[in-house]
């Protein structure tokens, strides 16, 4: 079991024949700082994830740990350390057992024992294994006593199986293909309550033809014993059946949900910025649909459909041609429902756009409330909210109507049929050619044989729904994600800062004139550069070009010399830090705000940039909650009831100390001073200057005092270049632009 650390004297190195670490020595055994600093209380387990990961071979950057680390817990429990080796690309399995019966074959590897601190084991040689231990922070012999416990092994993801990307272009049915092995207990399972089931017709059979015949009523209890277990049995598997569905529907549901969200997350920002929240929040429903179905009544049909052959051929062996119309009503009702299949489609699909389009306008509304309010514009905000509320309810009607219609032609069948089968053993029954109970078990088998066929064709409104989900989360998993799952395969590349845009070129729509029209510009490492220019001159657009948010049309931007194209995205972050002119902040803590930005920093790397961004004091006297809830400093939360006592000054501050955090050799500020008072703007200009010489910033303002203090100013107009220059040279052809 995981247990809490007095102490954690810093890491040995490692043992030998280990490769090197991308963690310095004093970030091994969890301290308070770097990769490990959102863990508040030291544990075996957290000072055993960086060795482990050491021990793996593992090149990322140590802020990819610190990401993957769970969100409001000061510790980690065996679960949690998993999900975070999860997030970080690899696999995980455990065994029980004995310590000294591990092979060196299965390390690295973590064990974990019933009783005492949990260790990284590694091969010293090929025989012999030596363990990590987190209390002393270096490796040794293993213990001699016997220890009891469980040993974790890890592989990469990509070893496990190859993303599902690439294994095929139906991405869900690739995620589905985990759970074959269920599927076909599924269907065993079906088969098996098929044949249970056979107990009740034949029961009946025994009634009417040997005990009420026969008058043999002493035998009767003994049938209905054996009846009773029958059926009994078939509860069990049924109950079996159930968990089976809700255990895949609940798994589906978290890994499809995580994945969804993972590649949202992945998604170049021009594509995500042309879709509304709504359309997003349609596409994380999407996936619910399927969920529904594959955990409803339907799932279980569509396993019992193929069963109906047992019961149509018992039908033939006790009636004979009698089985001819359970069949034919199946067939007919089939070949109906199918031919109204692509009707009731359409009509689902319109109804899903409908919703998706209510759905949206009740997210704008909520987004935009304040606006709403302070325009008096509630009244046209109900209009148009009835209207498409009017629309979905049409279209839902419509649709429902003809899956009414489906359902209507599944229960005729069924009638139907059942009729059939009844009139035509009649005859054969007064034509000697079966036996009254013979005809009783035949309906019984009838009803049995068509009910998975009525339930299918009842659920056949469902499918579209279904399909368009699916389509919708293939058509999202192909798009090229910006950042690779799996291990990183190599540590990533220093960037120095130096940045030169070479004619380029952007429009955001093919109709409307480019917003950055042949920028050409060559910026040293190190130097101050402002961006000036009136509203809409391509400021803001030059600035998320360099972040790499957006890709130009024409031309190429390179930093130290390396077409950012070349440079994978998220490296491309590490490497610039950004402050947009609108603070956001997310649920949490200052701190876990702040960290965002650099989740490696120290407490002591907070407040070195709360005090460049001249916020320190007004954190340090923050306050929140009372008694065992009461917080204090970095560890006030934003996002809740009590961010209110977060001035809009101090929100611009921390924005700005987010940006110092990373230590970027690029830094881009847009419109920085926005919302800072007198006190803010000098703290912004003492954090500048030193900057100077070591950060390449990029500053969009238009403030005297910011534009003096700049190295080289770029006057942008209309998405052009009017002038490039020192300040001196540059400023008095402005003409004082607002």
């Amino acid at each position: 079991m995981s247990a809490a650390l007095q102490s954690a004297p810093s890491a040995a190195p490692p043992a030998a024949g280990l490769i090197g670490t991308p963690f310095p020595p004093d970030e091994r055994v969890g301290a308070d700082r770097g990769a490990m600093a959102g863990i508040r209380v030291a544990s075996d387990l957290s000072a055993c994830l960086l060795p482990l990961l050491e021990a793996l071979g593992w090149r990322g950057h140590p802020q990819e740990v610190a990401e993957a680390l769970p969100h409001f817990t000061d510790s980690l429990d065996i679960t949690a350390f998993r999900n975070v080796m999860a997030a970080l690309g690899y696999h995980s399995y455990g065994e029980d057992g004995d310590l000294n019966d591990i092979e060196p074959d299965m390390t690295p590897c973590l064990f974990v024992p019933d009783d005492g601190y949990a260790m990284v084991l590694v091969s010293g040689d090929a025989e012999t294994l030596q363990a990590f231990d987190p209390v002393r922070g270096r490796y040794g012999d293993l213990p001699e006593q016997p220890m009891f416990g469980t040993a974790y092994a890890f592989a990469p993801l990509t070893e496990v199986s190859p993303p599902l990307e690439e294994q095929a272009t139906d991405w869900l049915r690739a995620i589905g293909g985990r759970f074959k092995g269920l599927f076909r207990q599924a269907l065993g399972i079906s088969l098996l309550m098929t044949l249970l089931s056979l107990a009740t017709p034949l029961f009946v059979l025994a009634v009417y033809d040997r005990v009420v015949a026969a008058a043999a009523l002493s035998s009767l209890g003994y049938v209905a014993a054996g009846v009773g277990i029958a059926v009994a049995c078939e509860w069990v598997l049924r109950s079996i059946r159930s968990r089976v569905f809700s255990f895949v529907g609940a798994r589906l549901d978290n890994i499809v949900g995580v994945e969804v969200f993972r590649k949202t997350l992945s998604l170049p920002l021009a594509l995500i910025e042309r879709i509304t929240v709504g359309a997003h929040v349609n596409r994380i429903r999407d996936f619910e649909t399927a969920r529904e179905f594959l955990t409803g009544p339907a799932a279980p049909a569509l396993c019992e459909l193929p069963m109906a052959l047992v019961f149509v051929v018992a039908i033939a062996y006790l009636g004979g041609w009698i089985a001819v119309a359970p069949v034919s009503a199946m067939a007919l009702s089939a070949a109906l429902a199918l031919s109204l299949r692509p009707m009731i489609g359409r009509r689902a699909a319109r109804a899903a756009v409908a919703a998706a389009e209510l759905q949206q306008m009740t997210i704008e509304t909520l987004a935009g409330m304040r606006a709403i309010k302070y325009c008096g514009a509630e009244a046209t905000w109900l209009a148009r909210y009835r209207k498409l509320s009017a629309e979905a309810s049409l279209h839902e009607f419509h649709s429902s109507q003809f899956s009414s219609l489906v359902a209507a032609i599944g229960a005729f069948a069924l009638v139907g049929g059942g009729l059939a089968a009844a009139i035509s053993g009649a005859y054969a029954v007064q034509e000697g050619e079966m036996t009254l109970g013979a005809l009783a078990a035949c309906l019984i088998l009838s009803w049995r044989a068509m009910l998975p066929m009525h339930a299918t064709i009842s659920a056949l409104g469902r499918f579209a729904p279904v399909e368009t989900g699916v389509a919708r989360l293939n058509e999202l998993m192909a798009i090229k994600a910006t950042r690779p799952a799996g291990p990183p395969a190599h540590a990533l590349t220093p960037i120095k800062g130096r940045v030169a845009f070479a004619g380029i070129k952007l429009r955001y729509d093919p109709e409307l004139p480019p917003a950055l029209d042949d920028i050409s510009f060559d910026m040293k490492k190190g130097r101050i550069v402002a961006v000036l220019g009136g509203n809409g001159a391509g400021k803001s657009t030059l600035i998320k070009l360099l972040a790499g948010m957006y890709q130009p049309d024409q031309g190429s931007i390179l930093i130290d010399e390396r077409n950012v194209l070349g440079i994978p995205v998220h490296e491309l972050r590490q490497a610039i830090a950004y402050v947009p002119q609108t603070p956001q902040f997310f649920y949490g803590t200052i701190a876990q705000n702040l960290r965002l930005a650099h989740p490696t920093a120290s407490d002591d790397d907070l407040r070195w940039a709360a005090r460049q961004a001249g916020a320190l004091e007004d954190i340090e006297a923050l306050q929140q909650g009372s008694g065992d809830w009461k917080r204090t400093g970095f560890d006030v939360r934003l996002g809740d009831s009590g961010a209110g006592q977060v001035s809009p000054g101090l929100l611009q501050r921390l924005n700005l100390a987010r940006g110092y955090l990373k230590r970027a050799p690029i830094l881009l500020l847009d419109e920085p001073g926005s919302g800072l008072d007198m006190k803010g703007d000098q703290a912004l200009m003492r954090a500048l200057a030193n900057l100077r010489a070591q950060t390449t910033v990029f500053i969009v303002t238009h403030r005297p005092s910011h534009l003096k203090m700049a190295d080289r100013i770029i006057w942008l107009d209309k998405g052009k270049v009017r002038s490039i220059g020192r300040p001196k040279v540059v400023m008095p052809s402005t003409g004082g632009i607002p």
